[in-house]
């Protein structure tokens, strides 16, 4: 008797759900579903975004947007029925546009078109190019600029060659509120640099650009290199000393002891007063990137006279650094990009208006296994002697 019922309950839910949602393929018809109503445009950076009203057609499917942001560059927008409004973007002007509006069933039918017009605000491309701002920079020009909306675009900057046609220099993707980078590698002569303004959807800028006179950067010779070994400096351990930090190898490096505590610090005379632009650190490799005893974070000072009591008199901070993993995966784990970043090395940039020093101190405040215990596989510096030689 039990089983009589449960299937008879059971029979009167399957019919519920016929009745509810057709079992099998929706049917189709000729029948165009009814125009959206009530549309409102909300002019936004380089689009609009479009709210609007659907008809009760119940094989409504989708809702789709149509208009040219240029000639030849047409664009098509499609927004599901469970929502009430699209945004059409990649319009490089505040000109007025017109878009078209359809609303579409299962069966493919289109409504009769709904056209509203749409005044685009200041496109994000032009508006990162009014903040850019660009200055001599050590082996080239820096470029600065900000992007409030953190819209992804693409940084393209070029030079000049000597006929004076432009080529491009290197080109930087972002979303960041704001950015600064310096390229680099060009003689001290005067040269010219543009930089331009790209979205996704091609737009370009206006080109910025100037007349500059990259600054001499060089890689400090690592034969002037020298220990300075103050008291409160960690010794080395494990065959690691402290010359394995500028002997050119990523086999080896400084290594401390463990139990040595943190954070803990290690100096390096570079052998003259150099003002540094740069400087790169590499982890030690192998099966220890992103992990063991790395340096995750840690600060740069710098010194002419340093105290000989091993104090931070006579410093100054320079930098404060982190080592990011892009990946961001646990430890063990490294995708492509982390290892040729360790591969590579982490490069971090000196304020420009850093005084030049002599003595380089690296003082550890975090590991990757948040040990008591580091060590680094290499360092190198770039930068202009104080003193040029005659």
């Amino acid at each position: 008797m039990r089983y009589l019922y449960f299937t008879i309950i059971l029979a009167i839910v399957f019919c519920v759900a016929c009745d509810d949602e057709p079992i099998g393929q929706t049917p189709s018809d000729a029948t165009a579903p009814g125009a959206v109503s009530n549309v409102s445009v909300e002019n936004i950076s380089g689009g609009a975004k479009l709210t609007y009203e659907v008809s009760k057609d119940k094989d409504l499917l989708y809702v789709k947007a149509v208009y040219s942001i240029a000639p030849g560059k047409d664009m098509e927008v499609k927004s599901s029925y469970y929502t009430n409004n699209l945004l059409v973007e990649g319009f490089g002007d505040t000109n007025a546009h017109q878009v078209k509006l359809y609303a579409v069933d299962r069966s493919g039918n289109e409504s009769e078109a709904v056209t509203v017009e749409v005044n685009p605000l200041k496109p994000n491309m032009k508006m990162v190019q009014e903040t850019i701002t660009m200055a001599d920079d050590f082996g080239g020009v820096n470029i600065k600029w900000e992007n409030s909306n953190k819209a992804e675009l693409a940084i393209v900057i070029m030079s000049k060659d000597s006929i004076g046609e432009w080529f491009d220099v290197e080109t930087l993707y972002t979303g960041m509120e704001e950015g600064s980078y310096s390229v680099r590698g060009f003689n001290t002569d005067p040269r010219t640099f543009g930089v331009v303004v790209r979205d996704r959807w091609e737009n370009l800028s206006d080109t910025v650009q100037g007349e500059f006179n990259p600054l001499l950067e060089i890689e400090l010779d690592k034969a002037n290199f020298g220990t300075y070994v103050l008291p409160t400096d960690k010794s080395s351990d494990y065959g690691w000393p402290i010359e394995g930090l500028w002997d050119g190898k990523l086999t080896r490096g400084y290594h401390t002891a463990v139990g040595s505590g943190m954070p803990q610090q290690v100096t390096i005379d570079l052998g003259a007063e150099v003002k540094l632009s740069r400087y790169k650190i590499w982890q030690r490799q192998d099966n220890w990137i992103w992990t063991h005893g790395n340096p995750r974070r840690w600060e740069i000072w710098g010194s002419v006279h340093p105290a000989a009591d091993g104090s931070y008199d006579g410093w100054v901070k320079m930098l404060d650094c982190e080592n990011v993993k892009p990946s961001g995966l646990p430890a063990g784990e490294n995708s492509n990009e982390d290892v040729a970043l360790a591969k590579r090395g982490d490069e971090f940039v000196f304020d420009l208006n850093s005084e030049p020093v002599r003595y380089i101190r690296l003082r550890t405040l975090e590991t990757w296994s948040g040990g008591d215990f580091m060590h680094v596989a290499e360092m190198s510096f770039w930068g202009q002697p104080a003193v040029e030689e005659n």
